[in-house]
C-alpha cells in the first residue's frame, strides 16, 4: 500500500501494479475527508490514512464488490448504493472471503488466507448513497451519479470544481466486467454510459478503481461504441437456438481501446429489463 498526493489534499492509495493494481482515493476537505473504497485485503488502512489527514473520514463506495470493501470495519461512516447492500453483505462474509482468497492463487492472494483478519465478518452499518446526493466535505463537494452496469449499485462521484470523476469499475483501461450475475445487461450499461457522458464536459478526467489513471472522457465514448456493437450482435443471436452452456459462457468483445466481458444472456436481454 502506497500513497501519492496527485494534487493538494487529494491522495491516490494504490496496491499492486499494472493490470492488478487497485486504487482508493482520499479527498480531503476543510471539515472532513472522503475515502473512495477501501481495498481488498485486510490491512491497517485507518492508521495509514491518519498519516495523510487528521480529518474525520467518510467512506463512499463505488459498488459492493470484495476488492472495494475490504477494510470498512475500521471506519464509522460507510455509504453505498442500496442496490448493492446484499452484495456487500455476501462479499463481507467470512465464508465468501475465505473461499475467494483460496481461489486466487494465480494472483498471489492465497498466502493471505492464513491471516485471521481476512475471514472476519464485517458488521458495519451502511447508509444509502444515491443519484443526485451531494457529499459536502467543506469547500469540496462530491456529487453522486448512478451508473448500473458492473453491478446494479455502481455509481460515480463527480467533483465539478476540479473536473474529476471517480468511476470505480465502470470504465477501466484493461476492460469492464459485465459477465457477473450481479451485473446488468449490456443495454442498461449503455444507458449508464450515456448518462455519465451527459453529466460531464469533455475536459473531465476519469479516475477508475484499477489500472491506469487518469483516463480522458473519450473512454466513455469508446465503451459506448463497444456496447453498441454487442447489442447489434444480440439482435442476430435472437435468431439462433443457444444451449444453456452457450447462453452463460463468458466471452470478451473489443472495439478500439474498450473491452467488455459478457455472456450471451446479457446481450439477449431486452432493453430496460435491468432497471429493476
Amino acid at each position: 500500500m502506497r500513497a501519492e498526493e496527485i494534487e493538494p489534499q487529494t491522495w491516490l492509495i494504490t496496491r499492486g501494479n499494472g493490470q492488478a493494481s487497485t486504487h482508493n482515493y482520499l479527498i480531503v476537505g476543510e471539515k472532513k475527508a472522503a475515502l473512495i473504497d477501501t481495498g481488498l485485503k485486510a490491512e491497517d488502512l485507518r492508521a495509514f490514512t491518519a498519516t495523510l489527514t487528521d480529518k474525520p473520514i467518510i467512506v463512499l463506495h463505488t459498488h459492493g464488490h470484495i476488492d472495494h470493501i475490504g477494510n470498512d470495519q475500521q471506519f464509522e461512516e460507510i455509504m453505498l448504493h442500496p442496490q448493492d447492500f446484499s452484495l456487500f453483505q455476501l462479499h463481507s462474509s467470512a465464508a465468501f472471503r475465505t473461499e475467494f482468497f483460496k481461489g486466487n492463487k494465480a494472483m498471489k492472494w492465497d498466502q493471505d488466507q492464513t491471516d485471521p483478519r481476512q475471514a472476519i465478518n464485517q458488521t458495519v452499518k451502511l447508509e444509502p448513497l444515491t443519484e443526485g446526493m451531494i457529499v459536502d466535505l467543506g469547500q469540496r463537494q462530491l456529487k453522486v451519479i448512478e451508473n448500473p452496469g458492473h453491478t446494479y449499485g455502481c455509481l460515480s462521484l463527480i467533483e465539478e470544481d476540479r473536473k474529476r470523476i471517480y468511476t470505480g469499475d465502470m470504465i477501466c483501461e484493461k476492460g469492464v466486467l459485465l459477465h457477473f450475475a450481479e451485473s446488468t445487461d449490456i443495454a442498461r450499461y449503455k444507458k449508464s454510459l450515456e448518462h455519465l457522458r451527459s453529466a460531464i464536459a469533455p475536459d473531465y478526467q476519469l479516475y477508475p478503481g484499477h489500472q491506469r489513471m487518469p483516463l480522458s472522457s473519450e473512454w466513455i465514448d469508446a465503451y459506448t461504441e463497444c456496447a453498441e456493437e454487442l447489442l447489434a450482435l444480440g439482435k442476430e443471436l435472437t435468431k439462433t437456438n443457444l444451449t444453456e452452456q452457450e447462453t452463460h459462457e463468458i466471452l470478451f468483445h473489443s472495439k478500439g481501446k474498450a473491452t467488455i466481458s459478457y455472456t450471451r444472456e446479457k446481450i439477449l436481454a431486452h432493453e430496460g429489463t435491468s432497471d429493476n
